[in-house]
C-alpha cells in the first residue's frame, strides 16, 4: 500500500530525499515578507510571501525570537535557534558576512547544510523513530530548551532550609562575563571576531567535573572577619561575601571585574552569593570579606550518566570534528547551564548544576581572557567556551597568534585570515 500524507513527508525526509531544514533568509527582516530560502541541497530559491515556503521543512530564520512572524509560524524559528545565530555560524567557518549581517548566497546555502545536519544529530540523539516527527514537534524557541526536557535537573533541594533559597541561587549564578569598559570609539576598520574551542571537546571537559551533591547542606554563620575562607574554597559550597579588588592587585582590568559580575569601575564592590569554583580562581585578584557559607557536606560527585553527552553524540571519534555535532552538544551543554522557566510562571530558576557549570566555565575563559588582554587585545566579552574581541587592523596579526598559540579551533583559519 503506498504511503501518503503526512507519513510519505515523515518517510522521505528521514531518508535524507527532501531537506528535514533550511534557513531563510528575509530582505527586510522588519517586514518579513519576500525573501531567499536557502536547502541543504545547494537550492536556492526567491519567494515573495511566507505563504510560499513548504511548511514541511523547519526553516531557521535572519529573524529575532521575539520577532512576530515566528510567533504566527510553528515551522518557523530564530537565527540563534541552535546556539550561534547564522552569522556566528559563517563567520566560524570563514564564510562570506556582509556588513550588514547578511550572508552570500553561498554562505547562506553551506548554513543551511549545517543546521540540517545538527537537526539530524539531534534528532538521532534525543528523539526516538523518526527525525521528522521529532523536529516538528519541537516546541521551544531554542533546540537547548527541548533537549533540556529530556535531562534530569540539578538539584534544588540543597538550600531549601535556607529562608531565601531562590534569592541564593540567582544571586549565585551569573551567565556570561561582560566587561565594562566605558566609551570605546568604534572606528574605521573594527571588527568583532569570536575566538571559540571545539564545541563537542569544551562540553565534555565541562560535563565531566564534580559537581556538589546538593542533598546536604550547612549553613554557616556569622564568619565576618573569621580568615576560614581559604579552608571553605577546598569544599563545595555556596558563600555570602562582599567582593573588592584586592589592594596593589597586578590586574585592575574590567576583564577580571567581570568575571564577578562587576558593572561599574575599578573600585567597584558587589555583595551577594558566590559559588566555589569562581571564588577559588579569582581569590588571588580580590579582597573577599565572607560571613556566611551554605557547605555541602557530602562533597560532590560526577553527573549522573544521563546528564551527559549521549552516545550518539560521542560514539564514533570523528564526530568530535563535526561542526554540526559541536553545535548539539553545546544545546546540551546549554539545557543543563542555563536557569530554566519555572512552569506556568514567568521567572527562571538557576539550580546548583547551571551555577556551578557558568562558574567553572567563567573561571576557565577569564584565564584564557586575561591573557589576551595582557597581549594588548580588547576583550568584549567571554564565556561559553569562547573569547569576542574587538580588533582594528592592526590587531589581527597578534589576534592570530593568539587564536595559534590558545588552540581555538575558530574561526576556521584564525582571525588573521581576515586581512
Amino acid at each position: 500500500m503506498a504511503i501518503i500524507g503526512d507519513e510519505a513527508a515523515a518517510a522521505r525526509a528521514d531518508a535524507g530525499v527532501v531537506p528535514l531544514s533550511g534557513f531563510v533568509q528575509f530582505d527586510e527582516p522588519n517586514l518579513a515578507t519576500g525573501g531567499k530560502a536557502f536547502l541543504p541541497d545547494g537550492e536556492v530559491s526567491r519567494f515573495k510571501q511566507i505563504g510560499d515556503l513548504d511548511p514541511a521543512v523547519l526553516w531557521i530564520t535572519n529573524l529575532g525570537s521575539a520577532d512576530e512572524p515566528l510567533r504566527r509560524r510553528r515551522n518557523f524559528r530564530c537565527s540563534a535557534f541552535v546556539g550561534p545565530s547564522a552569522q556566528e555560524i559563517a563567520r566560524d567557518l570563514g564564510l562570506d558576512v556582509q556588513p550588514d549581517g547578511r550572508l552570500s548566497d553561498g554562505a547562506a546555502a553551506h548554513v543551511a547544510g549545517v543546521l540540517d545536519r545538527a537537526l539530524r544529530a539531534a534528532a538521532s540523539a534525543y528523539g526516538q523513530g523518526s527525525a521528522y516527527r521529532w523536529v516538528h514537534g519541537l516546541k521551544g524557541d531554542y533546540l537547548y530548551q527541548d533537549i533540556g526536557k529530556g535531562l534530569p535537573r540539578g538539584p534544588l533541594s540543597g538550600v531549601e532550609s535556607f529562608p531565601s533559597q531562590r534569592d541564593v541561587l540567582t544571586s549565585a549564578y551569573q551567565a556570561r562575563a561582560i566587561p565594562q569598559w566605558g566609551d570605546w570609539p568604534l572606528g574605521p576598520g573594527t571588527r568583532f571576531v569570536t575566538l571559540r574551542f571545539n564545541r563537542m571537546a569544551y562540553a565534555r571537559q565541562m560535563l565531566q567535573m564534580q559537581f556538589p551533591v546538593g542533598k546536604n547542606w550547612v549553613n554557616v554563620q556569622g564568619t565576618a572577619g573569621v580568615p576560614v575562607l581559604e579552608e571553605m574554597l577546598a569544599r563545595p559550597c555556596l558563600v555570602r561575601a562582599d567582593a573588592a579588588l584586592r589592594e596593589g592587585c597586578d590586574d585592575p582590568s574590567p576583564v577580571t571585574l567581570a568575571a564577578l559580575g562587576f558593572e561599574g569601575g575599578r573600585n567597584a564592590r558587589r555583595r551577594g552569593w558566590f559559588s566555589q569554583p569562581e571564588l577559588a580562581s579569582l581569590s588571588e585578584f580580590m579582597e573577599i570579606q565572607a560571613d556566611g557559607f551554605l557547605v555541602d557536606e557530602d562533597g560532590t560527585r560526577p553527573l549522573p550518566s544521563r546528564a551527559l553527552l549521549p552516545d550518539a553524540l560521542i560514539e564514533r571519534a570523528e564526530r568530535s570534528l563535526s561542526y554540526a555535532f559541536g553545535l548539539v552538544a553545546h544545546c546540551h551543554w546549554l539545557a543543563l547551564a542555563t536557569a530554566r522557566h519555572v512552569a506556568d510562571r514567568d521567572v527562571t530558576q538557576a539550580d546548583v548544576w547551571s551555577i556551578w557549570l557558568r562558574a567553572m566555565d567563567r573561571a576557565l575563559m577569564h584565564e584564557l581572557a586575561l591573557r589576551a588582554h595582557k597581549d594588548g587585545l580588547h576583550v568584549e566579552s567571554f564565556g561559553e567556551g569562547s573569547i569576542v574581541l574587538r580588533l582594528q587592523d592592526g590587531d589581527l596579526q597578534r589576534a592570530q597568534r593568539f587564536w595559534e598559540l590558545e588552540g581555538f579551533q575558530y574561526p576556521v583559519g584564525g582571525p588573521g585570515q581576515a586581512q
